[in-house]
């Protein structure tokens, strides 16, 4: 009777893809397969020294670093973060944890022991509604069927919108936004640090550095998109 229903639904307010518009089957959740094949992965869960890695730890220590694809500009995964932050496109943040955890969980170099989004400051917060990261970050932790929690770190200084600024910008802007609530909460854990897209690694390593300086916390960084052309 669901499936009934399920296909009656396609009838009359079909499914789309939201990359190009198609009507796209109850098989696929988000994306047509076409779409998908065109968002460059790294494939970088499966080399630890990657360029994203390298990035961060010119700032600050990382254990590990990864990124699902490269976010290019005026590229389809612009338009898909774009989506997701601003337009309520929560499931997109999911569908994109489920095939990122999927590679994590598969490859299994590292082990991790909880998962945690990078917060937004309250005020954004309300404004957007919710977390554009919090659906990434639960698929990743129930992927890799480890715990989640978004209550152990907080942005408490508000920033300015960051896309304009240059690295030393960034940096001036985030480095001290951040803070852990209960440093005991985090002692002795892997984390693993999630964000949407990074660009310069500004703020991913502001929080990194907010979170090592409690005693015996080791951090990894995950992400959607790097902003970085894949290599020729």
């Amino acid at each position: 009777m669901r499936s009934l229903f399920v296909d009656l639904a396609q009838v009359f307010v079909p499914k789309l893809c939201l990359g190009c518009r198609r009507s796209l089957p109850t098989s696929l959740p988000q994306l047509c397969l076409e779409c998908l094949e065109k968002l460059p992965e790294t494939h970088y869960e499966q080399f630890p020294y990657n360029p994203l890695y390298r990035l961060i730890n010119k700032r600050v220590a990382v254990a590990e670093a990864t990124s699902l694809y490269f976010f290019e500009k005026e590229g389809l995964l612009q338009k898909l973060i774009h989506l997701l932050k601003y337009k309520g496109q929560y499931k997109i943040g999911v569908f994109f944890g489920q095939i990122l955890g999927g590679k994590m969980a598969t490859s299994k170099r590292v082990t991790y022991s909880l998962v945690v989004p990078v917060p937004l400051h309250k005020k954004r917060q309300r404004k957007r509604g919710y977390n554009q990261v919090v659906g990434f970050a639960k698929a990743l932790a129930q992927h890799l069927n480890i715990p989640y929690s978004d209550k152990l770190l907080i942005r408490h200084k508000p920033t300015k919108t960051l896309v304009q600024m240059t690295q030393t910008e960034r940096w001036t802007q985030v480095h001290d936004a951040f803070e852990v609530r209960n440093t005991n909460t985090l002692k002795g854990h892997h984390v693993l640090l999630v964000d949407d897209v990074v660009t310069t690694g500004a703020t991913l390593s502001a929080v990194v550095q907010c979170m090592t300086a409690c005693e015996g916390v080791l951090v990894s960084v995950a992400a959607i998109g790097f902003a970085q052309s894949p290599l020729p």
